[in-house]
């Protein structure tokens, strides 16, 4: 024979690269079991017959494992089950199902009949009692640990998370010890009523152990807040009681740990009293599984006590699931042994307990079913926030069926459910997570479970409270129970059906007793709709009546106190805002609206007070944080003006012994002068930490005036004593002379520096100007003659910012404007003559193109420089005393005076003026881009501006279509088209395409039978319907009057009633747009087209004034011997008629009493028809005469503040002992007031109305 052996036809060796063994065929065995390896077979071939090494790398099992899965012999692990089918690529979910299937079929049944007989060691679902002790492991040193606590503190609480093993631990543990002491233990659970449970404990003696386990049921169970906190109270108390013996134990779910510590009381005792129940260690968990059984005399087989271990360790809620999976594997225990593979038929850690509550369900039948389903929702109480949680329900809550009882002993016997005598329980919360049969019927409607729940606990108060129809359901919570009751299959209890019935058959009683209420209220309504109509008719008339006297007062008052507001403006800015806005809210006329906006226009002043004497001086530090005030009080106050709208009082300087006449800062100090001959340099660089000042001395009589330069380093100063020092402050701390006094004929009154500090001027008392080089500090000469033209002292001079120009005035009440570009031959360019009062202060704008005067008259001017000329801006009133300094704040928006009323205040003089109108402005309107600005006025002109990059307005285009005042105008959304409406009774379009063009377009909208009082555009670009002045309207002065049933001009109203007539304005008549912010802007009311807070671009907002009006064609003018208000009284010569008729009224008048004759008319304009003369009774004259007089004694009517009439005074509109009374007429209004007092009360005009 040859050495190369042959290999046998059909067989190929398993190495190397050749094809893989076939696998062994199937050997006759169990058939479920056999089918059960040729389905694996099937699916490895499906899948491609992968080799077993390739499968095991898939799955990270070894290939013989995988091979003897699928050889049949025996059933293999589940895990190496689905290891096979995920290398497979099978169905997991169907093959974990067909795996159980198989091993409950497989599993021998505890067929021994001794076996049957002997208890189990293992209790599955339930709880460990008292009783167990002696096969309760694996907690020793937690019991040890509770117990020590207990030891320590009189409440403890047990936290851990449902299935730990909490109520176990205190019963076989903590209680059996405790008891094993002769000491008394009570144990209860919360339930519903948690406070009804406690009083129902029994009585102890000695020290006593309360357990209160399941202490989440006070939040699950308990829906009475109330009752929840008296109970844990009450709890609290007993542990907190020092005579007492009692000590308290909690146990309680750890989700529910913080509703714990949202207690006060609990937290306090728990904070140091806890012992939480976690996971068992593995030494715990191998003493739980082998002693129950070696006490029992079985062994647990190791690979069952390592699959268990492996399974559990690390999660504390699955003990009850390992009692009972032990329970399951303990009756199917091979002879004395617990096996693994009775562990896995069982269903393993998971599947045990489910499928122990599948196999009993499966055993009942489809009735028995039922019952089941509505047995376990009863004993579920679904979270509110929370999760499930197990419920005790009385057994007079279950249905009624008859096999109730059978089904109950069967749960019972598997250990799904505990009995008590009156109540019924699931064994463990673990079902509810591991029977998903459970989980499918809660989660199918759980609304509906909690209305179930609800709706128990209700029928059972109705039944405690012996039915009572008060407990019954109504409403919302009445109609959801009867929806439920009507789609769910569930059947209610006799005591729940009877409770909902009674329910229902209360609701369609009260429905039946309200369908008779409105029954009845309908005949009432009905018959009440018939007197109704009729008192409304009567209602209407006088509701009418009494509108329009109403409305024909308002407009009355308004316009007298509009009236008034203007003419106090010039003298008390604050008095006239509050007139003002009063007469607005009283009556929105066009007097009143004009008051307003001319008042909030104005400029206003933030007041500092302080001072008791005058204020001299006031002075703005470079950086314009600060402001120094002097008084003759002998004082100094600093000020902080970074608000300047909110100025703070920093600190008070004392030290001069007379009064400050004048204060300057330069680089970080202050300097003052003073009547006591001295000059003070205060260093101010900490304003809140002033040190003492360094005194100056030289001058021999008061020191009047002091100037710095712009670096700080030279100072001047002028006095009484007819001289000018020049100071070095180079060091400030060593100020020192730098030249001998400079001499002047009189006293110096004012100095000044240019900023470069070569040019100095002094002003003084005799009248001349002198200006100073001084190149050379320590050598000033007279830089030319001296300058002259003012008559008497000049009080203050000022240089421009750039030095060309200087600024003088004097008590001659001249202002004049010096041309110093050439100091030797300075010339005067202009002057102006306030004529009105002695100028005591100048002062330039940082812009140098604005100077600012202060006067004796109380007023404060600014003036605008130009090349040869100075005019007239504006002028500031609101100073009580004559104004005696003024200084502008470095950025040139804040002005400072000071007045001898012992105040400061600071101007907000930003913006720019906006003049050509000739009476009052009565509408603003700015385009939507913002490029053009126009203004309406009384005086029938528009005035269209343009607006350049800063906001600063060109030359007005002058409109003068309409014939009558322009109430209002409104550009359109794009810009091209402006519309205005007047008071001539006309809508007008003009073309504003191009600005500085602007031509009508078409002719005017007329048609209009009143003043157009607004017009306005809408977004879409579409005219809004112009609104006509309402009655007592803005448009009033020629608003037409309907009276009689026919409408009247307005010559025929004026003659009908009287007018407000303005007395003339000593103010100049100049309207203005101011640019910038205003104290009172949010009180000043939005007119058409202007923006939503008030403003145009670039902040310009309207602040017209309302000046007096000018008499209507055909109008008289107001004389001095005329009252402003009323109609016009006759002259001296034409009064002989009054004493005669005086007498006359008074015997008439008292007849008329006496008769009780019809009452009189109600006071206002006539509306409507005249009523006629009533028809004479037969046989009875008539008197003409007597008619006339009572008809203008019908006319009057009380004004507020006046007396009612009474039996005993004469009726209201005749008041003998005046001597002036006007003259009445029949039908016409009664003359308005000639004073204020009455009709706006003192509380109106308080400052609380703005």
């Amino acid at each position: 024979m040859s050495g190369h052996g042959h290999a046998r036809p059909g067989r190929m060796r398993s190495g190397g690269g050749g094809v893989p063994r076939r696998e062994q065929p199937l050997r006759l065995g169990e058939e479920s079991l056999l089918a059960f390896a040729a389905d694996l077979r099937a699916l490895r071939a499906k899948a491609g017959s992968p080799a077993y090494r390739e499968l095991g790398r898939r799955v990270h099992y070894s290939a013989a494992t995988l091979s003897e899965a699928a050889s049949g012999r025996k059933l293999p692990s589940l895990p190496v089950t689905l290891a096979y089918v995920r290398g497979c690529d099978g169905d997991v979910q169907a093959w974990e199902q067909r795996w159980r299937e198989l091993a409950a079929e497989l599993a021998d049944e505890p067929a021994e009949a001794e076996a049957d007989e002997q208890e189990p060691p293992y209790i599955g679902l339930s709880a460990f009692q008292p009783e167990h002790a002696g096969t309760f492991f694996g907690r020793t040193r937690l019991i040890e640990e509770v117990l020590a606590r207990l030891a320590a503190n009189r409440l403890v609480g047990v936290f851990g998370p449902s299935g730990a093993g909490k109520s176990s631990l205190l019963r076989a543990g903590v209680i059996a010890r405790w008891q094993g002491e002769a000491r008394s233990v009570v144990l209860f659970t919360p339930g519903e009523h948690p406070s009804a449970r406690l009083d129902s404990l029994p009585a102890t003696d000695g020290e006593t152990l309360v357990v209160v386990d399941q202490f989440e049921e006070v939040y699950t169970r308990c829906q009475d807040p109330a009752e929840r906190a008296e109970f844990i109270a009450r709890l609290v108390g007993l542990a907190d009681d020092a005579g007492g013996q009692c000590r308290v134990l909690l146990g309680v779910r750890a989700d529910f740990y913080g509703h714990c510590m949202d207690s006060p009381d609990l937290l306090a005792h728990l904070r140091d009293a806890q012992a939480a129940v976690g996971a068992m260690t593995t030494e715990e968990l191998r003493e739980v599984i082998v002693e129950p059984a070696v006490r029992a005399g079985a062994r647990v087989e190791s690979a069952l006590l390592t699959a268990l271990v492996a399974q559990v360790a690390g999660h504390a809620g699955l003990l009850p699931l390992l009692s009972h999976a032990l329970l399951e594997t303990w009756r199917r225990r091979r002879g004395n042994m617990l096996t693994l593979s009775g562990f896995e038929a069982a269903g393993g850690i998971e599947g045990a307990l489910a499928k122990t509550a599948e196999d009993v369900y499966a055993g009942f039948e489809p009735e028995q079913q039922l019952l089941v389903r509505r047995l376990f929702l009863r004993l579920t109480a679904v979270g509110d926030g929370v999760g499930d949680a197990k419920a005790r329900v009385a057994r007079d809550e279950l249905d009624g069926d008859p096999d109730l009882s059978f089904v109950l002993e069967r749960l019972a016997a598997a250990r799904l459910v505990m009995l008590d005598k009156d109540s019924v329980e699931m064994t463990h919360e673990t079902l509810l997570r591991s029977w998903p049969r459970l989980r499918r019927w809660l989660a199918e409607d759980r609304d509906g479970r909690r209305v179930h729940r609800q709706l128990t606990e209700a029928a059972n108060t109705w039944e405690s409270l012996d039915r009572d129809p008060g407990a019954l359901y109504r409403g919302i919570r009445l109609e959801s129970a009867r929806e439920w009751d009507g789609r769910t299959s569930e059947g209610l209890t006799v005591r729940e059906r009877q409770f909902l019935d009674a329910s229902l058959d209360a609701r369609e009683q009260e429905l039946s007793r309200e369908r008779r209420q409105r029954l009845r209220l309908r005949q009432l309504v009905a018959v009440l709709s018939v007197l109704l109509l009729v008192a409304v008719a009567a209602g209407v008339y006088a509701f009418r009546s009494e509108l329009n006297s109403a409305q024909d007062r308002n407009v009355a008052v308004s316009q007298r106190v509009a009236i008034e507001a203007t003419r106090e403006r010039a003298a008390n800015p604050g008095l006239a805002a509050q007139l003002a806005l009063a007469a607005y809210r009283i009556s929105p006329t066009a007097e009143a609206r004009g008051a307003l906006l001319s008042t909030l226009g104005a400029p206003y002043a933030t007041q500092l007070y302080g001072h008791r004497g005058a204020v001299g001086g006031v002075a703005y530090s470079v950086d314009g944080k600060l402001m120094a005030s002097a008084s003759t009080d002998d004082t100094i106050r600093l000020w902080d003006v970074r608000d300047r709208r909110h100025p703070k009082l920093i600190t008070t300087l004392a030290g001069h012994l007379g009064g400050v006449n004048a204060v300057v800062f330069g680089a970080g100090v202050l300097a003052s002068v003073s009547s006591d001959q001295t000059l003070r340099i205060w260093d101010v660089r900490d304003p809140e930490h002033v040190g003492h000042p360094i005194t100056l001395t030289g001058h021999s009589a008061a020191v009047n005036a002091v100037a710095i330069s712009a670096d700080g380093k030279l100072l001047v100063t002028g006095g009484a004593d007819r001289t000018a020092r020049v100071w070095d402050l180079t060091d400030p701390e060593h100020p020192a002379p730098l030249a001998d006094p400079i001499a002047h004929t009189d006293a110096v009154l004012s100095v000044a520096l240019r900023r470069d500090g070569k040019l100095m001027a002094t002003a003084s008392n005799d009248g001349t100007i002198r200006l100073w080089d001084l190149t050379d500090p320590r050598h000033p000469v007279a830089a030319g003659a001296p300058l002259t033209g003012h008559v008497g002292h000049v009080s203050s001079i000022a240089f421009s910012p750039d030095g060309r120009w200087m600024v003088s005035g004097g008590v001659d009440q001249t202002l004049r404007l010096w041309d110093i570009g050439d100091p030797a031959h300075a010339t005067q360019k202009t002057s102006n003559f306030t004529r009105t009062s002695d100028i005591h202060a100048v002062a330039f704008a940082p812009d140098g193109r604005t100077v600012a005067t202060a006067s004796n008259d109380r007023t404060v001017r600014l003036w605008t420089v130009g090349q040869a000329e100075l005019a007239e801006l504006v002028t500031f009133t609101g100073h009580t005393g004559a104004v005696l300094s003024v200084a502008f704040s470095p950025d040139g928006r804040t002005l400072a005076t000071g007045s001898d009323d012992h105040t400061v205040r600071l101007w907000d003089v930003a913006g720019s003026l906006l003049d050509g109108h000739t009476d009052a402005v009565y509408d603003v309107a700015l385009s939507q881009d913002g490029k053009a600005v126009a203004t309406a006025g009384y005086d029938g002109t528009i005035l269209v501006r343009r607006l350049g990059a800063r906001n600063e307005p060109s030359e007005p285009v002058v409109l003068q279509a309409h014939r009558a005042a322009v109430n209002s105008i409104a550009f359109s959304p794009d810009g091209r088209t402006m519309v205005s409406g007047s008071l001539d009774h006309t809508v007008r379009f003009w073309d504003t395409h191009d600005l500085t063009h602007i031509t009508p377009l078409g002719e005017p909208l007329a048609g209009f039978t009143d003043a157009v009082n607004t017009v306005a555009y809408s977004q879409d670009g579409k005219l809004v319907p112009p609104a006509a002045a309402p009655h007592g309207g803005a448009a009033g002065r020629e608003r037409p009057a309907v009276a009689a049933g026919r409408r009247h001009t307005a010559a025929a109203q004026r003659r009908r009633r009287p007018r407000v007539q303005p007395g003339r304005s000593p103010a100049r008549r100049r309207h203005r747009l101011r640019r910038g912010h205003s104290d009172l802007g949010h009180h000043q009311p939005r007119a058409p087209g202007r923006t939503r807070d008030g403003r145009c671009a670039g902040g310009l907002r309207q602040v017209g004034r309302v000046q007096p009006r000018r008499p209507l064609p055909g109008q008289r003018r107001r004389q001095c011997h005329r009252p402003p208000v009323g109609p016009r009284r006759p002259h001296r010569q034409d009064r002989s008629h009054r004493a005669p008729r005086r007498r006359l009224l008074r015997r008439l008048q008292r007849r008329r009493h006496r008769a009780g004759l019809r009452r009189r008319r109600r006071p206002g304009p006539a509306v409507g028809r005249p009523r006629p003369p009533a028809p004479r009774r037969p046989g009875r004259a008539r008197r003409p005469h007597r008619t006339r007089l009572l008809g203008r004694l019908r006319a009057r009517r009380p004004h507020p503040g006046q007396r009612q009439p009474g039996p005993h005074r004469p009726p209201v509109g005749h008041r003998p002992r005046r001597r002036r009374r006007p003259r009445l007429r029949p039908g016409r209004p009664a003359a308005g007031p000639r004073r204020l007092g009455p009709l706006l009360p003192r509380h109106r005009l308080r400052p609380a109305l703005l």
